[in-house]
């Protein structure tokens, strides 16, 4: 099974519709001239789900190599960019390390008013380190 095979197994388990890859965008987020995030976005067509279109999923890695952590982002909301589901997944990591579920239904707007927050207390840190 290849990387984007098993991030589409992630959106299927994470929000039960199937989808399609359709491109990668390399990210690199920077805060005060230090990398933050450096990693490749994917972004996923999404076949049947109520609210969103697409979906955008990464993986980095854990104390475990052979268990990455797998992040999906439904493209609702304020996030409508792979830039700002990479500084979305920051946040929430951030706000609760080894716990990061974006977009899950219960966390969703939760995810929304901590972006938000962010970007209204501090546009710089948004704009280069959330």
């Amino acid at each position: 099974m290849n990387y984007t095979d098993e991030l589409r197994d992630v959106i299927k388990r994470l929000h039960g519709v199937d989808s399609r890859h359709v491109k990668s965008v390399p990210i690199k987020e920077e805060f005060r001239g230090k990398t933050v995030w450096e990693g490749v976005v994917e972004v996923f067509e999404l076949h049947g789900h109520p609210k969103a279109k697409r979906a955008y999923a990464l993986a980095y890695e854990t104390e475990n190599p052979k268990k990455p952590h797998h992040v999906t982002v439904l493209h609702i909301g304020p996030i409508m960019s792979p830039l700002e589901a990479a500084r979305a997944a920051i946040v929430q990591e951030l706000q609760f390390p080894g716990k990061t579920y974006v977009n899950r239904s219960r966390r969703n707007d939760n995810c929304r008013k901590m972006l938000a927050r962010v970007k209204t207390r501090d546009r710089t840190l948004c704009r280069a380190g959330c």
